[in-house]
């Protein structure tokens, strides 16, 4: 599927398994093309302490030249340095990755999502974050993962791993401007911790069911899983029984708990590739992008539409692409 998108898309890279370089080696001179650069930084230049008036704090990248990168084993190239959820490889769990509208993070019991809607002021007006008012957890009966890692990623998506000892693992992917985190259970029961969550939906009686509603603290999120599934609320605490070996489960931040019915045939369909390309036209002094997704439906029924949004300031003002959905927008 292809979208025209105006963008600029800048990125460093962080190559991995970097081979250590001997204590004392300097850098040596890489030619590329007409130009050149060095092989590493000046080791001086490693942890050089605050100096006021002539320069910043010191370099770190021969720490990044040795530290261990939390990649999928079966990954080989290079790792962006400086994208949105770098934090996944730089620590063993992941940081806040913002993949609007929602944000999700790993962390040491399993997979969280929530969505910030406002600044929180701290440490006297020094400090400004946006936590979001609800994260929802998504673990597994006794499933304790080893790390994160990140799998695969593109232009706009990334997909990440929790592996425990046992060989099970979580799988989760988000993507910019998509409402869904999609979350593979290999072999894990999972369940979600949703507080005080109002639950409605199919999936909130006692028949099997492929989709649920929860309304909490003032937002609305939807629960989708494969035909035939089981929601099961102990508590703040709900289960997913699969009926079968098709095991995946999706969050979907909605716009309001009516809108559950209307995400529910694009919560199967996961991107698994995002590119960003264009041509730039001087003659016409523009520059003419092309946004293309590469989707898998977990349930195995071909469907490849997926649903992605996009900020107002995207696409010129009055006009809305041909594409859009009407009244489907997040406060």
């Amino acid at each position: 599927m292809k979208r025209l998108l105006a963008l600029i898309c800048v990125a460093s890279i962080l190559a991995a398994g970097e081979p250590t370089l001997p204590d004392g080696g300097l850098p040596t001179v890489v030619p590329v093309g007409a130009g050149s650069y060095a092989s590493r930084p000046p080791r001086d230049q490693n942890k050089r302490p605050w100096l006021q008036g002539r320069e910043g704090y010191g370099d770190d990248s021969q720490i990044f030249s040795r530290m261990r990168l939390c990649v999928a084993p079966e990954h080989r190239g290079p790792v962006p340095s400086t994208d949105w959820w770098t934090s996944l490889v730089s620590k063993r769990w992941s940081g806040d990755l913002w993949a609007y509208p929602a944000v999700a993070r790993a962390v040491p019991t399993g997979v969280e999502v929530g969505c910030p809607r406002a600044w929180t002021i701290e440490d006297n007006g020094k400090k400004a974050r946006m936590n979001p008012a609800v994260r929802l957890l998504v673990g597994g009966d006794g499933f304790v993962p080893l790390h994160a890692e990140a799998v695969s990623w593109g232009d706009w998506h990334v997909r990440f791993r929790l592996p425990a000892a046992d060989g099970r693992a979580l799988d989760a992917t988000i993507a910019h401007g998509m409402p869904f985190t999609w979350i593979s259970c290999d072999r894990i029961d999972p369940w979600i911790e949703i507080g005080e969550a109002k639950l409605s939906g199919a999936g909130a009686g006692t028949g099997a069911a492929d989709r649920l509603g929860l309304e909490i603290a003032g937002e609305a999120w939807g629960c989708y899983a494969p035909p035939g599934t089981r929601f099961t609320r102990t508590g703040t605490r709900l289960a997913l029984h699969f009926a079968g070996k098709v095991r995946w489960l999706a969050l979907a931040l909605l716009p309001a708990i009516a809108d559950l019915d209307r995400l529910a045939p694009y919560a199967a369909v996961v991107p698994r590739s995002t590119r960003v390309t264009w041509v730039y036209e001087p003659a016409a002094g523009c520059v003419q992008t092309t946004w293309t997704v590469e989707a898998e439906d977990l349930d195995g029924t071909g469907r490849k539409d997926v649903l992605q949004g996009w900020i107002p300031h995207h696409y010129l003002p009055p006009s809305k692409p041909a594409f859009a959905i009407d009244s489907l927008r997040y406060a």
